[in-house]
């Protein structure tokens, strides 16, 4: 097996991962209302929670709070919402076209990044490298634009 496209995907990955992360802004969860405060401090069985996620909130607040406010986010936890369910209905192969599909709905740049990068994973994992390829020079391409 060729090594040299699952290379440059690795690489592809951690290029994107760094864009998205940089991009990313940095949102604080809403304050809590008092009533909501009250129990807080305490997890579901009312044992008291300890450590740095007492005092931020857990991962899912966090990311609800940057979803409300930055909608390309948004859309993005919408899409891998929408691949986790054609994955459990055993309708993987689908999701290629469902991915060239949004493709044409949107020109923000991180979606774009997102359904890109997702295109070429899925057509690595259909050992069609010469697609993946495809792909992440699409996205490199779209990228050197907006510079």
């Amino acid at each position: 097996m060729n090594r040299r496209p699952i290379l440059i995907a690795a690489v592809a990955t951690a290029l994107l991962a760094g864009v998205a992360f940089a991009q990313a802004p940095a949102v604080e969860p809403a304050s809590p209302s008092p009533a909501h405060r009250a129990g807080a401090d305490r997890l579901a069985g009312g044992a008291p929670m300890h450590g740095p996620r007492a005092a931020r909130g857990g991962r899912a607040a966090r990311l609800a709070a940057t979803v409300r406010h930055d909608p390309a986010l948004a859309v993005v936890v919408n899409l891998r919402a929408i691949e986790r369910v054609y994955r459990a209905d055993g309708r993987g192969k689908e999701l290629p076209a469902f991915y060239r599909e949004q493709l044409g709905k949107t020109n923000d740049p991180v979606v774009r990044n997102f359904v890109n990068y997702r295109l070429a994973r899925l057509e690595m994992r259909a050992d069609d490298a010469e697609a993946a390829l495809q792909a992440l020079r699409r996205n490199l391409e779209e990228n050197y634009r907006r510079l």
